[in-house]
C-alpha cells in the first residue's frame, strides 16, 4: 500500500514524443500536473486511499487571462488513479453536469498512458 508521506515531493512522468507530461506531489496533498500537448499546468489537492489516488483538478495556470464564464478556463473535474509499485495509471474521471452533481464520464484513457515515477 502507497503511503501519502511517500508522495510527498515527488515527480511521476509519461515520456512521449521527445515530451514529458508529470505529476509533482507536494505537501499539504497539492499537486501540479504539466501537460507537454498543451502547455498548460492544472493544481488542486488529492487524497490517498490504499493504493487509490483521487485526485482534484482546481485550476489552470492561465485561468486568469480569461473571464470566470470563459470555457478556456480550467474544469473542476475529479480523477481517480491507482498507484501499482512504481507506475500511476488513470482508472476514471468525475465531471459535473449543469446541476453541480458529480457524473463518471465516459472518457476512456489510453492503456499506454502511464506515468513512471522519477
Amino acid at each position: 500500500m502507497a503511503q501519502k508521506d511517500e508522495l510527498i515531493d515527488t515527480k511521476w512522468v509519461y515520456d512521449f514524443d521527445g515530451c514529458q507530461d508529470y505529476w509533482k506531489f507536494k505537501e499539504q496533498n497539492k499537486y501540479e500536473f504539466y501537460s507537454c500537448e498543451t502547455g498548460d499546468t492544472t493544481y488542486g489537492s488529492y487524497a490517498l486511499d490504499g493504493n487509490t489516488l483521487k485526485i482534484h483538478q482546481i485550476k489552470g495556470a492561465y485561468d486568469k487571462e480569461f473571464s470566470e464564464k470563459s470555457r478556456h478556463r480550467t474544469p473542476n473535474i475529479k480523477f481517480e488513479l491507482e498507484i501499482k509499485r512504481n507506475v500511476i495509471v488513470f482508472k476514471g474521471r468525475w465531471e459535473t453536469d449543469p446541476e453541480g452533481n458529480w457524473v463518471k464520464s465516459n472518457f476512456i484513457f489510453p492503456e499506454d498512458y502511464v506515468f513512471k515515477k522519477q
